[in-house]
């Protein structure tokens, strides 16, 4: 939350979410106030059914090979 302010003006960002606007932080952050913990935990069991589904759907050679894109950049983490 503490960085969506800068990112809601990265056009990079923007489009990767394909998004045109994202919320400010204030409404945001009431927004993710109003769920409760089995709410997120429901949100949770809805993403991984799906994720399994979609990985099923992938042909054997989708599993042969991973690729890491790993980043050295060394910052501050304002989370927790």
């Amino acid at each position: 939350m503490q960085d969506i302010e800068l990112l809601r003006n990265d056009e990079g960002w923007l489009n990767a979410l394909g998004a045109q606007i994202i919320p400010d932080p204030t409404t945001a952050g009431d927004f993710l106030r109003r769920f409760a913990e089995p709410d997120i935990c429901s949100f949770m069991d809805a993403k991984n059914t799906v994720r399994k589904k979609v990985r099923q759907l992938q042909p054997a050679t989708f599993l042969r090979e991973a690729i890491i894109n790993v980043d050295g950049t060394i910052c501050a983490n304002t989370g927790q």
